[in-house]
């Protein structure tokens, strides 16, 4: 569930939600009982943690595979390789310190997310589910499954596909920005 949240935090755009005011209540609250249940309270910190911890590994990796001279300037330059874990270690605490501070706006965001996606019953059988050993276990594996051997590799190849083909993708939206820009800077000084 929170895998979701991670791998499209900047990249996704919501479509437009159904005002949580048309919500069905009884859904509401179902879905409710249902986050409690995949997102305990006294575990959230410690699962954002694992899943924030297994992403960065995995896309570091990728940026270090797409990026073979940043390896060899750390091996050839140490004194890069602290600023860099420095670096990498504000980062995640910075993303721990948003999630932290936006978890009540998170699990509202999945319950509502829930409310819309499911029917009563089905959230009754997702509670069911999540009752039973194997839902519990699976509770308890999911914020571990980014550390995935086969994740990690997907994970590096798909931020290597990204890197690659950045600059060409900042060149085009250029491409196209700037004559818009020149066109409006005439048009304003010719006013």
């Amino acid at each position: 569930m929170l895998a979701g949240l991670l791998l499209s935090c900047g990249v996704a755009q919501a479509a437009e939600p159904e005002a949580a005011a048309a919500l069905d209540p009884v859904r509401v609250e179902k879905a409710r009982a249902i986050i409690t249940l995949m997102v305990p309270p006294e575990q959230r910190q410690a699962m954002f943690s694992k899943m924030v911890d297994a992403y960065m590994g995995n896309s570091i990796a990728g940026m270090m595979d797409a990026y073979p001279d940043l390896g060899k300037a750390f091996e050839q330059t140490p004194e890069l390789k602290p600023v860099f874990t420095k670096f990498v270690e504000r980062q995640r605490n910075l993303v721990l310190k948003d999630l932290e501070e936006t978890t009540p706006e998170l699990m509202l965001a999945y319950t509502h997310a829930y409310a819309r996606a499911f029917s009563a019953e089905e959230l009754d059988n997702l509670a069911g589910f999540f009752s039973t050993p194997a839902g519990r276990k699976y509770i308890a594996m999911a914020p571990t499954l980014l550390s995935d051997p086969d994740f990690g590799t997907w994970q590096r190849g798909i931020t290597a596909r990204a890197q690659a083909r950045q600059q060409s993708e900042v060149k085009a939206l250029m491409d196209e920005v700037m004559p818009i820009l020149k066109a409006q800077e005439t048009k304003h000084h010719d006013s």
